[in-house]
């Protein structure tokens, strides 16, 4: 019995664990993350993130939970404009220009 047990590990192999990155603290919605907000874990999770370039300078789309994987739908591109935010507006066509200031809604 020994010896198809011994010949199970060989063939099937034994289930690995990747490096995945979790928050080393709680890191709120709408927030850039840093490198110093995440830590590696060993665990095998699909389609959690693994490399810290992929993640760093992002922006957090939900609250991230220290521990828990981070998922590429849980960051993305940070955003330019936050909602309240002055922004110029610029009209022009021809010869017409019509330059005035505005509210981001969103």
């Amino acid at each position: 019995m020994r010896v198809l047990a011994v010949i199970a590990l060989v063939v099937f192999g034994t289930p690995t664990l990747a490096e995945i990155l979790v928050p080393a603290r709680t890191i709120r919605a709408k927030e850039i993350i840093g490198a110093r907000d995440l830590v590696s874990k060993s665990a095998d999770v699909p389609g959690a993130v693994s490399h810290p370039d992929e993640v760093i300078g992002q922006e957090a789309r939900v609250a991230l939970y220290p521990g828990r994987p981070i998922r590429f739908s849980d960051i993305g591109p940070p955003a330019i404009v936050d909602r309240n935010d002055i922004v110029p507006l610029i009209f022009n066509h021809g010869g017409l220009t019509i330059m005035t200031e505005g509210r981001a809604m969103g």
